[in-house]
């Protein structure tokens, strides 16, 4: 069971990405419990494809990076090109292809390890937000 940890996310659009199709829910569960408008996607081509219809609908990007058919940075990337300033965060429980400073030079600015903490995530969510 998700529980709220905080309300002071209201109205923040997040597109959350993770081929996990459990692991998407939990996501879009916790974040709505605590104020999110979530849309999910279960891999990086859908949801890029989304974005570019709905540029303006979306304030934050929570993806997986390991994902077949296109990758969460790969996504990442695509998305910077379109819109430089979107808040990523992009999380994995293991990727031996990507450090740290891979995804800080792509623009990356936040990194989760799986299994993800939701404190840790929503306080993430909370710092971007009031950027």
């Amino acid at each position: 069971m998700v529980v709220p940890i905080s309300k002071t996310l209201d109205n923040l659009r997040v597109l959350i990405v993770d081929d996990n199709k459990d692991l998407a829910e939990f996501y879009s569960d916790l974040l709505s419990l605590n104020g999110c408008v979530t849309s999910v996607f279960n891999n990086g081509i859908d949801a890029l494809t989304d974005f570019k219809f709905k540029i303006n609908n979306y304030d934050l990007i929570l993806s997986d990076i390991s994902m077949p058919g296109m990758t969460g940075d790969e996504l990442a990337v695509e998305v910077l090109k379109l819109k430089p300033d979107m808040p990523i965060i992009l999380c994995s429980g293991f990727h031996p292809d990507l450090s740290t400073d891979d995804l800080m030079k792509l623009g990356i600015k936040h990194f989760l390890p799986k299994p993800i903490d939701s404190t840790k995530l929503l306080d993430i969510i909370n710092e971007l937000k009031l950027c």
